[in-house]
C-alpha cells in the first residue's frame, strides 16, 4: 500500500509527464517505454524479453509459471501500438481464458496504470482499438482458418500458451507475415513450434 506522501509523489509525476512531450519516438526503446509512459520497472529477464522482440522477427520464451511472461507481453502490446503507425498486434493461444483473463487483463492493467494517458478505445473484452488501422485484439481458436486476415506492415503476434498450440495454427500464423512473433509458454512440449 502506498503511503500519503507517495501517493502524492506519483500524482505529481503523471501530471508532469502528461505535459511533456507524447508523441517520443519509443520505437527502439521499449525500456524507457515501460518506465517514462507506463510507470513500470521491468526485472532483468523482462528487459531481455523486450529487447529481444526489438531485435529479432521470432523470441520464443520459455519460463515457468507466475515468472512475469504474460505481465510482459501485455505491456510489450501498448509499446507496440504506441511506437508504430498503422500497427496491428494480435494475442492469440489455446484457450479463451488464458487470453481474455490473463494476457488481456495485463494489457487492460499497463493501459488503465500507465502515467501517460494512451489514448483509444479499451475495451474489457480483448480488444484496443487505437484508429481504424492501428488495433490489438485477442483470440483463442482451434481452427486455422480464423486466423486469417490480420495484416498490417507492422503487425506483432503473441502466441500465449505456445506449448499447447498446433502446428496447423502456428502455420496460419505465419502465413500473416507478421513483423515479429513473441511465443511465451512452459517447458510442456517435446514437438512442434515452440520446442
Amino acid at each position: 500500500m502506498l503511503a500519503v506522501n507517495d501517493a502524492v509523489r506519483l500524482a505529481a509525476l503523471r501530471v508532469k509527464l502528461r505535459q511533456q512531450n507524447p508523441a517520443a519516438d519509443y520505437s527502439g526503446r521499449p525500456t524507457a517505454f515501460f518506465r517514462e509512459v507506463l510507470g513500470a520497472e521491468p526485472y532483468g529477464k523482462q528487459m531481455e524479453m523486450h529487447k529481444a522482440v526489438r531485435e529479432h522477427p521470432q523470441v520464443a520464451v520459455n519460463g515457468a509459471n507466475n515468472t512475469g511472461k504474460d505481465w510482459e507481453a501485455g505491456r510489450i502490446v501498448l509499446w507496440w501500438l504506441k511506437s508504430f503507425r498503422p500497427a496491428k498486434a494480435i494475442i492469440i493461444g489455446p484457450t479463451h481464458r488464458q487470453v481474455a483473463q490473463i494476457v488481456w487483463k495485463e494489457v487492460r492493467l499497463g493501459y488503465h496504470n500507465a502515467l501517460r494517458p494512451l489514448g483509444g478505445r479499451m475495451l474489457e473484452t480483448p480488444r484496443w482499438d487505437v484508429d481504424d488501422e492501428t488495433f490489438a485484439l485477442g483470440f483463442a481458436t482451434d481452427q486455422p482458418y480464423n486466423i486469417q486476415g490480420h495484416h498490417s506492415p507492422h503487425l506483432l503476434v503473441i502466441v500465449t500458451e505456445a506449448h499447447g498450440m498446433r502446428q496447423d495454427d502456428m502455420e496460419a500464423i505465419k502465413r500473416l507475415n507478421p513483423e515479429k512473433i513473441l511465443m511465451t509458454g512452459n517447458p510442456l512440449s517435446l514437438t512442434g513450434e515452440f520446442y
